[in-house]
């Protein structure tokens, strides 16, 4: 997506576009869904809780890839 004047545009879900009225999934952490650090979200049609901690699948993640490799993709442009 692009950033412009603090508002996200051109926002591409695996390649295409998004479309206004599908419903999408997303995960994230309590902090973020819950407006921590004044962050403004989307509000859910549905929440749910899961068994484990966002934080601990990546960290598993993370040990299961031994060395890792950061680099900068270009999907966030800001104008």
């Amino acid at each position: 997506f692009v950033i412009d004047e603090g508002r996200a545009e051109e926002i591409r879900v695996q390649g295409q576009s998004v479309i206004p009225d599908h419903l999408y999934r997303v995960v994230t952490s309590d902090f973020v869904a819950d407006g921590g650090d004044r962050i403004i979200t989307v509000t859910p049609l549905h929440r749910a809780a899961l068994p484990v901690l966002l934080r601990d699948v990546f960290i598993d993640h993370f040990r299961e890839l031994g060395t890792l490799d950061p680099r900068i993709e270009g999907r966030i442009t800001i104008r």
